[in-house]
């Protein structure tokens, strides 16, 4: 039981860190590219964070890759962009977009 306490406490530590660096990241991003991620229902977590992290930090630009274009408000209202979104369908228009 000690062990498995030991292993939740280590995993759980990780987790802690890592969320920080995601939100000195975002912090300072002016630049934000999300790919494939439709922010589920269920994800309080990492809409909260948006939603702290883009209250103090505009982005200059947001590029969404996702066949499920719905996703494109979602992450304008998390991170309170009102500016237009570039919108990819998949990695090879987002590649092709990028390439010009």
């Amino acid at each position: 039981m000690y062990k498995q306490v030991q292993i939740s406490q280590g995993v759980y530590e990780r987790i802690a860190v890592l969320w920080k660096k995601a939100k000195t990241a975002l912090s300072s991003c002016k630049r934000l590219v999300v790919i494939g991620y439709s922010f589920p229902l269920t994800d309080f977590d990492t809409k909260k964070l948006f939603l702290e992290v883009f209250s103090d930090n505009s982005l200059d630009q947001l590029i969404v890759v996702n066949p499920d274009t719905s996703v494109v408000q979602t992450v304008k209202d998390l991170s309170h962009f009102d500016k237009p979104v570039i919108v990819c369908k998949d990695l090879y228009e987002f590649m092709d977009n990028s390439e010009s």
